[in-house]
């Protein structure tokens, strides 16, 4: 998933196999090629590449709808802080069906990262905007954590 949203190869440019046709009977001459379709954007690829994960888990809500888990991710701080980053395959939504305040309309995912302590007390956020890679722990992450929304906090 990581790789989705890496900068894609660069496109090699195609040289015409033949001739160019003959302007007149049965030519195209004139009427232009067809241009690359544009390669997908980084959010697109990382949706593509979401939806195509296996289940590995689920979150339950309140009610019956649960949403399926395609990739988790956990590390440990020095300071006994545990760090858990979740992608879901469709936004999550609150229990009156729509999305939650202020997330991305248009993702069709949610990243859900969540930070507990020794103790186990902590809380989870969940994306406003598109994730970003956090190179140095190489996973997904949320972009200005400080900034999203809290989606549940952790207590004992």
């Amino acid at each position: 998933m990581l790789a989705a949203l890496a900068a894609p190869p660069p496109a090699r440019a195609s040289a015409p196999a033949g001739p160019a046709p003959a302007a007149g009977r049965g030519g195209r001459a004139g009427r232009g090629g067809r241009a690359a379709a544009p390669p997908p954007s980084p959010i697109a690829r990382l949706t593509s590449a979401i939806k195509a994960s296996p289940t590995i888990g689920y979150i339950w809500g309140d009610g019956p709808t649960g949403y399926s888990i395609k990739y988790a991710w956990r590390s440990s701080s020095p300071d006994g802080v545990e760090r858990v980053v979740l992608a879901t395959d469709r936004q999550i939504t609150s229990p009156s069906s729509s999305p939650i305040a202020g997330a991305a309309t248009d993702a069709e995912f949610t990243i859900v990262e969540m930070r507990i302590d020794g103790k186990g007390v902590g809380e989870a956020k969940v994306s406003l905007t598109p994730p970003v890679v956090d190179a140095a722990a190489k996973t997904l992450a949320i972009d200005a954590t400080a900034g999203a929304p809290v989606l549940l906090k952790v207590t004992r």
